[in-house]
Protein backbone atom coordinates (compact mmCIF):
# COMPACT_ATOMS: atom_id res chain seq x y z
CA UNK A 1 0.00 0.00 0.00
CA UNK A 2 3.29 2.13 1.37
CA UNK A 3 4.64 1.57 -2.28
CA UNK A 4 1.30 2.49 -4.44
CA UNK A 5 0.80 5.22 -2.58
CA UNK A 6 4.20 6.61 -2.99
CA UNK A 7 3.97 5.81 -6.76
CA UNK A 8 0.83 7.86 -7.01
CA UNK A 9 2.27 10.66 -5.30
CA UNK A 10 5.72 10.99 -7.12
CA UNK A 11 3.19 10.57 -10.03
CA UNK A 12 1.32 13.37 -8.75
CA UNK A 13 4.40 15.13 -7.86
CA UNK A 14 5.56 14.97 -11.27
CA UNK A 15 2.56 15.64 -13.02
CA UNK A 16 2.27 19.69 -12.41
CA UNK A 17 5.81 19.83 -13.39
CA UNK A 18 5.16 18.40 -16.77
CA UNK A 19 2.09 20.40 -17.62
CA UNK A 20 4.50 23.34 -16.41
CA UNK A 21 7.19 22.72 -18.85
CA UNK A 22 5.01 22.01 -21.81
CA UNK A 23 3.25 25.76 -20.84
CA UNK A 24 7.06 27.12 -21.18
CA UNK A 25 7.98 24.79 -24.53
CA UNK A 26 4.91 26.48 -25.82
CA UNK A 27 5.94 29.24 -24.96
CA UNK A 28 9.15 29.76 -26.14
CA UNK A 29 7.71 28.48 -29.19
CA UNK A 30 4.44 31.18 -29.80
CA UNK A 31 7.86 33.84 -29.20
CA UNK A 32 9.81 32.17 -31.38
CA UNK A 33 7.06 32.55 -34.30
CA UNK A 34 6.33 35.90 -32.88
CA UNK A 35 10.35 36.54 -33.78
CA UNK A 36 10.04 35.05 -37.02
CA UNK A 37 6.60 37.20 -38.23
CA UNK A 38 8.66 40.36 -37.02
CA UNK A 39 12.14 39.62 -38.59
CA UNK A 40 10.14 38.80 -41.97
CA UNK A 41 7.69 41.75 -41.89
CA UNK A 42 10.73 44.20 -41.15
CA UNK A 43 12.50 42.10 -44.31
CA UNK A 44 9.63 42.80 -46.27
CA UNK A 45 9.03 46.58 -45.33
CA UNK A 46 12.79 46.54 -45.57
CA UNK A 47 12.67 45.79 -49.05
CA UNK A 48 9.79 47.18 -50.28
CA UNK A 49 11.61 50.89 -48.91
CA UNK A 50 14.46 50.00 -50.60
CA UNK A 51 12.56 49.51 -53.92
CA UNK A 52 9.88 52.11 -53.24
CA UNK A 53 12.45 55.08 -51.98
CA UNK A 54 15.29 55.22 -54.72
CA UNK A 55 12.73 54.73 -57.54
CA UNK A 56 10.71 57.41 -56.06
CA UNK A 57 13.86 59.85 -55.57
CA UNK A 58 14.95 58.84 -59.33
CA UNK A 59 11.31 59.94 -60.56
CA UNK A 60 11.04 63.18 -58.74
CA UNK A 61 15.23 63.77 -59.98
CA UNK A 62 14.29 62.48 -63.89
CA UNK A 63 11.42 64.85 -63.91
CA UNK A 64 13.54 67.88 -62.69
CA UNK A 65 16.37 67.17 -65.54
CA UNK A 66 13.39 66.72 -68.19
CA UNK A 67 11.80 70.35 -67.72
CA UNK A 68 15.43 71.56 -67.75
CA UNK A 69 16.43 69.98 -71.19
CA UNK A 70 12.83 71.64 -72.03
CA UNK A 71 13.56 74.93 -71.16
CA UNK A 72 17.21 74.97 -72.41
CA UNK A 73 17.74 73.12 -75.54
CA UNK A 74 13.94 73.01 -76.52
CA UNK A 75 14.28 77.10 -77.35
CA UNK A 76 17.13 76.06 -79.35
CA UNK A 77 15.77 73.43 -81.72
CA UNK A 78 11.61 72.95 -82.34
CA UNK A 79 12.26 69.64 -83.89
CA UNK A 80 12.27 66.88 -82.67
CA UNK A 81 9.57 67.95 -80.24
CA UNK A 82 11.19 67.83 -76.72
CA UNK A 83 8.37 65.96 -75.19
CA UNK A 84 8.54 64.30 -71.84
CA UNK A 85 7.53 60.60 -73.21
CA UNK A 86 10.68 61.39 -75.50
CA UNK A 87 12.80 62.41 -72.81
CA UNK A 88 11.27 59.90 -70.24
CA UNK A 89 13.46 57.24 -72.28
CA UNK A 90 14.82 58.83 -75.71
CA UNK A 91 14.90 56.25 -78.18
CA UNK A 92 18.30 56.53 -81.01
CA UNK A 93 15.97 57.57 -83.42
CA UNK A 94 15.18 60.43 -81.69
CA UNK A 95 18.58 61.79 -80.83
CA UNK A 96 19.55 60.95 -84.07
CA UNK A 97 17.34 63.53 -85.46
CA UNK A 98 17.85 65.60 -82.81
CA UNK A 99 21.99 66.00 -83.09
CA UNK A 100 21.33 66.17 -86.78
CA UNK A 101 18.74 69.28 -85.96
CA UNK A 102 21.48 71.24 -83.74
CA UNK A 103 24.11 70.87 -86.17
CA UNK A 104 21.80 72.43 -88.87
CA UNK A 105 20.36 75.11 -86.81
CA UNK A 106 23.90 75.90 -84.92
CA UNK A 107 26.44 74.54 -86.69
CA UNK A 108 27.49 72.74 -82.97
CA UNK A 109 28.44 69.16 -84.39
CA UNK A 110 29.78 70.56 -88.08
CA UNK A 111 32.24 68.12 -89.75
CA UNK A 112 31.67 65.42 -87.23
CA UNK A 113 29.73 63.37 -89.48
CA UNK A 114 29.44 61.48 -92.93
CA UNK A 115 27.02 62.17 -95.22
CA UNK A 116 26.02 58.63 -94.69
CA UNK A 117 25.88 58.75 -90.77
CA UNK A 118 23.62 61.57 -91.27
CA UNK A 119 21.04 59.65 -92.87
CA UNK A 120 19.09 57.34 -89.85
CA UNK A 121 18.75 54.36 -92.34
CA UNK A 122 22.24 53.95 -92.48
CA UNK A 123 22.57 53.80 -88.57
CA UNK A 124 20.52 50.29 -87.84
CA UNK A 125 23.18 48.36 -86.18
CA UNK A 126 23.67 48.45 -82.48
CA UNK A 127 27.47 49.23 -82.88
CA UNK A 128 27.01 52.12 -85.20
CA UNK A 129 24.48 53.37 -82.99
CA UNK A 130 26.80 53.54 -80.33
CA UNK A 131 29.07 55.24 -82.04
CA UNK A 132 27.29 57.92 -83.55
CA UNK A 133 26.22 58.79 -79.93
CA UNK A 134 29.95 58.38 -78.30
CA UNK A 135 31.01 61.00 -80.86
CA UNK A 136 28.46 63.90 -80.32
CA UNK A 137 28.93 63.01 -76.05
CA UNK A 138 32.20 63.63 -76.71
CA UNK A 139 32.79 66.37 -78.40
CA UNK A 140 30.33 68.16 -76.47
CA UNK A 141 32.47 67.06 -72.86
CA UNK A 142 35.67 68.29 -74.51
CA UNK A 143 34.20 71.86 -76.04
CA UNK A 144 32.93 72.60 -72.19
CA UNK A 145 36.24 71.00 -70.64
CA UNK A 146 33.54 68.64 -68.84
CA UNK A 147 33.41 64.93 -68.34
CA UNK A 148 31.40 62.94 -70.04
CA UNK A 149 28.47 60.85 -67.81
CA UNK A 150 26.03 59.95 -70.24
CA UNK A 151 26.71 56.20 -71.68
CA UNK A 152 26.14 55.14 -75.33
CA UNK A 153 25.74 51.46 -74.62
CA UNK A 154 23.13 52.09 -71.73
CA UNK A 155 20.94 54.59 -74.23
CA UNK A 156 20.98 52.26 -77.22
CA UNK A 157 19.92 49.63 -74.96
CA UNK A 158 16.96 52.30 -73.49
CA UNK A 159 18.54 52.76 -70.09
CA UNK A 160 20.28 56.39 -68.42
CA UNK A 161 17.51 58.85 -69.01
CA UNK A 162 19.03 60.93 -66.62
CA UNK A 163 22.65 60.96 -68.14
CA UNK A 164 21.21 61.29 -71.68
CA UNK A 165 19.19 64.83 -70.35
CA UNK A 166 22.66 66.22 -68.56
CA UNK A 167 24.02 65.46 -72.09
CA UNK A 168 21.39 67.43 -73.92
CA UNK A 169 21.34 70.38 -71.43
CA UNK A 170 25.43 70.26 -72.05
CA UNK A 171 24.84 71.00 -75.71
CA UNK A 172 22.26 73.88 -74.84
CA UNK A 173 24.40 75.18 -72.91
CA UNK A 174 27.76 74.81 -75.43
CA UNK A 175 25.18 76.38 -78.09
CA UNK A 176 23.95 79.69 -75.58
CA UNK A 177 27.90 80.01 -74.76
CA UNK A 178 28.97 79.97 -78.32
CA UNK A 179 31.75 77.70 -78.01
CA UNK A 180 33.17 76.93 -81.18
CA UNK A 181 33.14 73.06 -81.63
CA UNK A 182 35.65 72.80 -84.47
CA UNK A 183 38.79 72.20 -82.24
CA UNK A 184 36.39 69.07 -80.39
CA UNK A 185 35.44 67.68 -83.63
CA UNK A 186 39.16 67.29 -84.93
CA UNK A 187 40.30 65.83 -81.99
CA UNK A 188 37.15 63.42 -81.82
CA UNK A 189 37.76 62.39 -85.33
CA UNK A 190 41.57 61.74 -84.11
CA UNK A 191 40.31 59.61 -81.26
CA UNK A 192 40.76 61.82 -78.31
CA UNK A 193 38.55 61.17 -75.28
CA UNK A 194 37.48 63.30 -72.46
CA UNK A 195 39.72 64.12 -69.99
CA UNK A 196 37.35 63.21 -66.62
CA UNK A 197 33.62 61.79 -66.32
CA UNK A 198 31.22 63.20 -64.68
CA UNK A 199 29.25 61.38 -62.19
CA UNK A 200 25.38 61.90 -61.97
CA UNK A 201 25.29 63.67 -58.53
CA UNK A 202 28.12 66.20 -59.74
CA UNK A 203 26.02 66.86 -63.12
CA UNK A 204 22.59 67.45 -60.66
CA UNK A 205 24.68 69.50 -58.15
CA UNK A 206 26.06 71.67 -61.26
CA UNK A 207 22.52 71.68 -62.53
CA UNK A 208 21.45 73.25 -59.18
CA UNK A 209 24.34 75.53 -58.69
CA UNK A 210 24.02 77.16 -62.17
CA UNK A 211 20.06 77.65 -61.53
CA UNK A 212 20.96 78.83 -57.80
CA UNK A 213 23.40 81.60 -60.14
CA UNK A 214 21.23 82.37 -62.71
CA UNK A 215 18.51 83.08 -60.36
CA UNK A 216 21.12 85.25 -58.00
CA UNK A 217 21.97 87.25 -61.06
CA UNK A 218 18.25 87.98 -62.29
CA UNK A 219 17.96 88.94 -58.48
CA UNK A 220 20.42 91.26 -58.70
CA UNK A 221 19.56 92.53 -62.03
CA UNK A 222 15.99 93.70 -60.84
CA UNK A 223 17.12 95.44 -57.65
CA UNK A 224 19.66 97.32 -59.87
CA UNK A 225 17.25 98.69 -62.49
CA UNK A 226 14.96 99.43 -59.18
CA UNK A 227 17.52 101.38 -57.56
CA UNK A 228 18.28 103.35 -61.25
CA UNK A 229 14.76 104.00 -61.81
CA UNK A 230 14.81 105.52 -57.69
CA UNK A 231 17.70 107.79 -58.53
CA UNK A 232 16.23 108.58 -61.63
CA UNK A 233 12.88 109.55 -59.90
CA UNK A 234 15.00 111.62 -57.23
CA UNK A 235 16.64 113.40 -59.80
CA UNK A 236 13.91 114.43 -61.15
CA UNK A 237 11.99 115.49 -58.20
CA UNK A 238 15.39 117.05 -57.28
CA UNK A 239 15.40 118.88 -60.88
CA UNK A 240 11.97 120.06 -60.44
CA UNK A 241 12.38 121.96 -57.41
Amino acid sequence: VCGCLFANDTTANKQPHTEAADTRVKARGLEAGVRGVNTKNEKETSWASSAAGPGTMAEADLGGLIADTQASLGKIIKRPPMTEKLLKKPPFRFLHDLVNEVCKTTGFFEGLYTAQEKVSDNVKEKQLKIDFLQKAIDVTAIALGEGARARPSKIVAGHDPEGTNVWLQAIARAVNGDVDSADAVSRVLAGEKPSGKTTYAQAVSGRKERSSSSSSSRDKSASSSRDKSASSSRDKSASSS
